[in-house]
């Protein structure tokens, strides 16, 4: 590992913590860090857009037998995130490089996978800020508004 903490070992250090815990507030603790890590499960199978629309279509009770919600049905963010990141943007390896190379041939289609790579790492980056939130306020640090960034 290099250093930085990831959401799995900060989840799993709390999951573990939550497990040994005896206070009235020990179920209530471990079922809430299981719920974010569902969620992240959840968000790297799928875009927030996808999950978001097959909860408001179950909820209105409008039927969708093939489950297909059109843009980014076909997306799959774990697999974008590792070719995007581990190819081109953060990393090298040559594990990816045959796919993204084949990918970055074509500029329509590199464009098409960079946009589909943003959409699956939005909804993550709403989970990890929450979570973080969630972090700082179980060990009592404030979070602080940067009064320059409102509007």
């Amino acid at each position: 590992m290099n250093g930085d903490p990831t959401f799995g070992v900060v989840s799993g250090l709390l999951i573990k913590a939550a497990k040994k815990a005896t206070d009235a507030n020990a179920e209530a603790r471990l079922e809430v860090l299981t719920t974010w890590r569902k969620a992240r499960a959840q968000l790297l199978k799928h875009p927030l857009k996808n999950l978001a629309a097959t909860k408001a279509i179950a909820e209105e009770g409008i039927s969708n037998p093939d489950g297909d919600l059109g843009n980014y049905s076909n997306v799959n963010p774990e697999k974008l995130i590792s070719l995007f990141t581990y190819g081109e943007k953060i990393h090298y390896s040559k594990r990816h490089a045959e796919e993204f190379d084949e990918l970055a041939s074509d500029d329509f289609k590199h464009a098409h996978g960079e946009h589909e790579f943003v959409v699956s790492m939005l909804g993550l980056v709403h989970l990890y800020f929450g979570f973080s939130l969630l972090i700082r306020k179980v060990a009592g640090l404030a979070y602080v508004e940067n009064s320059s960034t409102r509007r």
